[in-house]
């Protein structure tokens, strides 16, 4: 089980809202908590931030998760004082109609939800199947009396979030808007803080990165500066265990049946193989998806870099992505942590991750 002391970091992290371009507040928390267990941590002009634990060798792996979670920005404030908004990977109209939001500002946050034409009958209507041209149909009230009471409280470019906090659902599951990629970096900190005072091979380098959501422009700027040789991204993805989803279309990856391992284009099988031999050793279940394309996170820009970086993904299951109700098992979470922490204290000072020698 997690320890106090973890939960607590988890639920700081997932409550603090970090929209795509907004993630400095996140970033600065998990700072924060990993600066007695890295030797460095250094920041760039876009807000990655990179944690260093030196090794025996100059063998270089990075681990990757990151900060930024799916939000909306003000683009517009009426003259009533409402504002109209676009989406930075947002979530789609349905989940969005009637939430409770906070507007980042650059001073403080600004409460407000919402709303919606309550007399427009025509949301079951068909034909409009693109959930970004429904947000034209949304705003957010603040209680603003009109534009200039408005324009006091938030400007346009102000960032949206949804208003969030962490629970516990039963015995095993956490629940909460921003798990997806939070618990990446999350995990990162925790392997960071099992390897203190032991002595590993490689260069350990720890990065949280930024605007994975929408372009993963921070881990190309990030890798590129770090130049490892191998690469594990830490991220979620979607559970199939639900009532409705075809298996035989999107695969069977089960909540509480351990990490998933993907297989596919950007993955390189030398690394993979290492982490499910670890993970044999280990006695950990895990499960496998296929990638044939992407993998539609920070590794599709991670294993291009330079010369190339050998690349692995590591997630955690989630049901319910990119909506307030983002939710992993905690026993997923406990054995992605182990498995890559016994990965790195195993990984050979002469490790070479060529697939042909």
């Amino acid at each position: 089980m997690l320890e106090q002391i973890s939960r607590e970091f988890l639920k700081l992290i997932v409550e603090t809202p970090s929209p795509t371009g907004k993630e400095a507040s996140v970033q600065k928390i998990w700072i924060d908590y990993i600066t007695r267990y890295a030797t460095s941590i250094e920041t760039d002009i876009y807000g990655n931030a990179i944690a260093y634990k030196p090794g025996k060798t100059d063998l270089k792996i990075v681990l990757i998760g990151h900060s930024d979670e799916i939000g909306l920005m003000v683009t517009y404030i009426t003259d009533e004082g409402f504002l109209r908004f676009d989406g930075v990977a947002p979530a789609g109209a349905n989940v969005l109609k009637g939430q409770h939001v906070l507007i980042k500002t650059a001073k403080n946050q600004v409460y407000g939800v919402i709303g919606a034409d309550d007399l427009d009958n025509d949301d079951n209507d068909d034909s409009d199947k693109n959930s970004n041209t429904r947000l034209t149909k949304l705003w957010v009230d603040i209680g603003a009396k009109n534009k200039e009471d408005a324009q006091k409280q938030v400007c346009v470019g102000d960032s949206i979030v949804i208003e969030r906090q962490l629970k516990k659902m039963g015995e095993h599951f956490f629940v909460g808007q921003g798990l997806d990629g939070k618990i990446g970096i999350f995990v990162i900190a925790e392997i960071l803080r099992k390897l203190e005072g032991k002595q590993i091979n490689p260069e350990l380098y720890a990065l949280s990165s930024v605007q994975e959501e929408i372009s993963s422009a921070g881990v190309k700027m990030a890798v590129y500066r770090i130049n490892p040789q191998a690469a594990i991204v830490i991220d979620v993805t979607s559970a199939t265990d639900y009532p409705s989803v075809k298996k035989e279309i999107y695969g069977d990856i089960r909540m509480g049946s351990g990490p998933v391992i993907s297989i596919g284009i950007p993955v390189n099988n030398v690394l993979a193989e290492l982490l499910k031999n670890t993970a044999q050793k280990l006695n950990i279940p895990v499960q496998f998806k296929a990638e044939p394309k992407y993998t539609y996170c920070d590794a599709d820009d991670t294993f291009t870099s330079r010369e190339g970086v050998a690349t692995a993904v590591v997630s955690i299951p989630m049901r319910y992505t990119h909506t307030p109700v983002e939710n992993v098992h905690l026993n997923d979470v406990e054995l992605v942590i182990e498995l890559i922490r016994q990965f790195l204290e195993d990984l050979p000072a002469t490790q070479d991750f060529r697939p042909i020698k």
